[in-house]
């Protein structure tokens, strides 16, 4: 009788935990077709990181996931934008870059969309109108994103370029963000831009 008695102990056990994993599988599910679905809609690539259902809502969680889509679809445009200008410098630029002297700068600007959060750092030449070597970026912390619990892990090296002529250096990391102690997307970019002129 006990052996029968344990039997069946075991297997109602057993199913209770299959059960419980069926139904956490099923609300992790839910938040992951939540990302692939902005994902789509806004045709990005933002990864998705497990989600304790405990901690965010269904509903909390679409606002601030379409909140970062946005977001990045924007910069994502604006990049391939800026990156699709082509000026002539005219003459008289060039003619003033000849005879300019090289300065170095080295400047902090806000990252875009996420200006109370982060700022990025570089050291850059500028010759007359004119921006080179593009060198030393770091990605640093603002207070914001201190008090809200928001940072970044496995932060890419910075890339580089060169945009409007030479005008504007532009320096860009990919990551993952950890947006509140709640969430996280990998595959979040993070850019910002460097003018001559400051």
């Amino acid at each position: 009788m006990k052996k029968v008695f344990s039997f069946i102990l075991v297997v109602v056990l057993s199913i209770g935990c299959l059960i419980t994993t069926y139904a956490s599988t099923n609300d992790v599910s839910q938040y992951e077709n939540i990302l692939n679905s902005i994902n789509k809609e806004y045709n990005l690539e933002l990864g998705y990181v497990e989600v304790d259902e405990n901690k965010v809502s269904v509903k909390e969680y679409t606002r601030i996931t379409r909140k970062i889509a946005k977001q990045q679809r924007e910069l994502l445009d604006y990049i391939a934008e800026r990156e699709k200008e082509v000026q002539t410098p005219k003459l008289s630029d060039e003619m003033g870059i000849i005879n300019a002297k090289t300065v170095t700068k080295t400047r902090t600007k806000d990252v875009w969309g996420f200006e109370a959060y982060f700022k990025i750092k570089a050291t850059y030449d500028v010759t007359g109108i004119r921006i080179s070597s593009m060198r030393n970026a770091s990605l640093d912390y603002k207070l914001w994103a201190h008090l809200t619990d928001t940072y970044i892990t496995d932060l890419s090296s910075p890339t580089y370029g060169i945009i409007d002529s030479g005008r504007t250096g532009t320096v860009k990391y990919i990551g993952d963000l950890h947006y509140g102690p709640f969430t996280t997307y990998e595959n979040v970019s993070f850019y910002t831009e460097f003018y001559y002129s400051e």
